[in-house]
């Protein structure tokens, strides 16, 4: 059942193409950096099973190199297993980050 939530929330932030995001950033990443825009932080598994995406890390190192503002946390499941966390912007991030996040909150109040 989460897997359905996490699908229709990337083919909500896939179909809206008012995003700020620069045209050099495609594929995985644009598909990362989408998702994160919805607000939801993204794991391993997650990326994996729902965009098909096995180096999240990766990805998400890439992204920082172009520039976006991404931050980690490390979690702990109910195993005892650690694994990280993302979300996009964190403590604030860059003002591109900062216009692309206020704009999706309007669009959530309207």
């Amino acid at each position: 059942m989460t897997n359905i939530k996490h699908l229709k929330a990337l083919d909500k932030a896939l179909r809206d193409k008012a995003t700020n995001i620069p045209d050099n950033i495609r594929g995985q990443k644009r598909m990362i950096l989408e998702y994160l825009m919805t607000g939801r932080t993204l794991t391993p598994v997650v990326a994996l099973t729902t965009m098909g995406i096995g180096s999240l890390t990766k990805r998400i190192q890439e992204l920082r190199g172009l520039g976006q503002h991404i931050t980690g946390t490390w979690k702990t499941d109910h195993f005892g297993r650690s694994y990280m966390s993302y979300r996009l912007g964190g403590d604030g991030g860059s003002e591109a980050n900062k216009a692309v996040k206020e704009k999706y909150s309007k669009k959530e109040k309207a």
